[in-house]
């Protein structure tokens, strides 16, 4: 965003003991994630695309609705977004322009 570059490092090798959010209530992590993903200002056409796609995971449909709820509860409860609205303007471009290029 302020010219920053973001790189990875496919040769770096990382040893995960367990998924994200499996240490505790599965659904209850997924719902949280939702929560995050409104309270960043992501778009609500990127986040439903993103969760239609995480459909098939583990466990099936359950995580990605429940994800989905959370950031529709959010968006009900009118709860407020916690960054700087020209953050909220750069991630959405951003999400925008990936949902242009889906699914190449």
């Amino acid at each position: 965003m302020k010219g920053w570059n973001v790189a990875a490092f496919p040769d770096l090798k990382v040893l995960h003991h367990r998924p994200t959010g499996t240490a505790g209530n599965l659904l209850k992590h997924r719902y949280r994630q939702g929560l995050m993903d409104f309270s960043l200002g992501s778009d609500p056409a990127f986040d439903f695309v993103k969760c239609m796609r995480r459909l098939p995971e583990n466990p099936v449909v359950v995580g990605a609705m429940t994800r989905l709820f959370g950031f529709v509860w959010s968006y009900v409860s009118r709860k407020k977004v916690l960054v700087s609205q020209e953050f909220v303007e750069f991630l959405r471009r951003d999400q925008r322009e990936r949902l242009r290029l889906f699914p190449r």
